[in-house]
């Protein structure tokens, strides 16, 4: 019978280690509490479940790997704990990863591998380059598409209806979606479309993250004593991935007051929401899943602050848009609001209540602050979306939402404001975070440093 111990992570994470005897040898394994799961009852249910599985697992020899058992197929088995064990995000992307890594060393039995065959990756990684399509239409699709339900549209090419607004608006959009809406409309997409082409590096980051999947792989095996050492670890070196960290991006002083300009001198009706939503990543520095989770009761006007609670974000064709906790455990916050911030709010609530009291019954009621025309969750890229127009409709340089999150944060941090306090509107777990991330952005406040000397002993000479 398997024995079921509970334990927590530094980070406050619950964990419940599994442990089985099978022909005197000890065989464990653990299962941690996914953030979703609140309550406790439901958290013990589902570590049993696991734990009979796991010994199910182990009699039936099905983790006993032979000799024969490829990367992949062991791979396969990590994975499963991986799901069990992590974030859908996080498995979604180590799923990925792993699809490949197996066309290098897939088909390689575990205890054949060598370095060699990882240096393979290796190489991979460090000569891969990304490539980008996306469309901007050129022409004009009103005489194509009149007298034609346009929704029907969408779903006869296989995309959102968000999609096809961003088509008319001459948003870009991906290359594939331009050609499965050319297909549709039975029209040429070269003439209709302008086919935009970019091509960058494979960025240090995500190499590092393919770095990680392949040694927990790896090291699982060693600790379950299917391979006598990781392989990996002879490869993926210091200094052995190249490139350099990609840059946080911040908007200059100039181009920030360029840019609240831009976003303030909103007025139209229709683009409230958009207002609303952008001010919402710049003015209190939240991530894009932050503001598609947001509802209206999290907003207390009367005290003039929002509570961030949960998070809405679009993981893949598999698992589609799904809610969960915020990022980290000190995401979950509660912060004051600016006065502008306040007032675009109230603005877009009174628009909100009239588009909801016009729809009736086509109103989906989620509560959702930023929400789909008819009241549904909203995709984060629709936002993204949102601001690369704001952005090129005033000539300023095009940035990621993200990137407003660190303005903010920078902003603040060189007006003085204790780091303490940054980070704790920020959501992150200390201030040592913020510094460390941000401390570079700072550097020109050395010169203030550097005179404040200088003025104290002028003063005392």
């Amino acid at each position: 019978m398997a024995t079921i111990s509970e334990r927590k992570l530094k980070n406050g994470q619950q964990v419940f280690d599994v442990q089985v005897y099978v022909n005197g040898k000890l065989k464990s394994a653990s299962w941690r509490r996914p953030k979703e799961i609140t309550d406790n009852r439901e958290a013990k249910r589902l570590a049993t479940k696991f734990a009979c599985e796991f010994e199910e697992r182990i009699r039936n020899q099905q983790t006993d790997f032979g000799g024969k058992t490829t990367f992949a197929e062991y791979a396969a088995e990590w994975l499963k704990d991986c799901f069990r064990n992590n974030s859908l995000t996080s498995y979604s992307r180590n799923k990925e990863i792993i699809k490949d890594v197996n066309r290098f060393i897939g088909d390689i039995p575990l205890v054949m591998l060598k370095p060699t065959h990882v240096k393979k990756v290796l190489d991979y990684l460090n000569d891969r380059t990304i490539t980008t399509e996306t469309a901007i239409l050129k022409k004009p699709l009103d005489e194509i598409i009149k007298g034609r339900n346009i929704r029907q549209i969408s779903v006869d090419a296989g995309f959102s209806f968000t999609t096809f607004l961003f088509v008319r608006r001459k948003y870009p959009i991906l290359w594939s979606n331009a050609l499965k809406l050319a297909k549709t409309l039975n029209i040429n997409a070269s003439e209709y479309f302008e086919k935009v082409v970019k091509t960058r590096p494979f960025s240090k980051g995500s190499k590092e993250k393919y770095k990680r999947v392949i040694n927990a792989i790896l090291n699982r095996a060693v600790q379950l004593e299917l391979i006598k050492s990781n392989p990996a670890k002879k490869v993926f070196v210091k200094n052995a991935i190249s490139g350099e960290e990609k840059e946080k991006d911040i908007l200059s002083l100039a181009e920030t007051e360029q840019f609240e300009n831009a976003l303030l001198s909103i007025t139209e009706k229709s683009k409230l929401r958009e207002k609303a939503a952008i001010a919402l990543l710049f003015y209190m520095a939240m991530r894009l899943g932050e503001v598609a989770g947001l509802e209206w009761k999290d907003i207390d006007f009367e005290k003039g602050t929002i509570s961030i609670k949960r998070s809405a974000i679009y993981i893949n064709h598999e698992f589609s848009l799904i809610e969960k906790p915020p990022k980290t455990k000190t995401s979950k916050r509660t912060i004051k609001m600016p006065k502008v911030m306040q007032a675009i709010l109230e603005e877009y609530k009174v628009w909100y209540d009239e588009q909801k009291k016009m729809l009736d019954d086509l109103w989906v009621n989620t509560d959702k602050v930023i929400a789909r025309w008819n009241g549904e969750t909203i995709t984060p890229q629709t936002m993204r979306q949102w601001l690369h127009n704001l952005l090129n409709k005033n000539g300023i340089r095009i940035v990621s939402p993200h990137s407003l999150r660190h303005t903010n944060i920078t902003i603040q941090l060189r007006n003085k404001i204790p780091p303490k306090a940054v980070a704790r509107f920020a959501g992150h777990s200390d201030a040592s975070v913020t510094l460390n991330v941000y401390s570079h952005f700072l550097e020109e406040d050395e010169d203030e440093y550097v005179n404040l000397f200088d003025n104290l002993f002028k003063k005392k000479a």
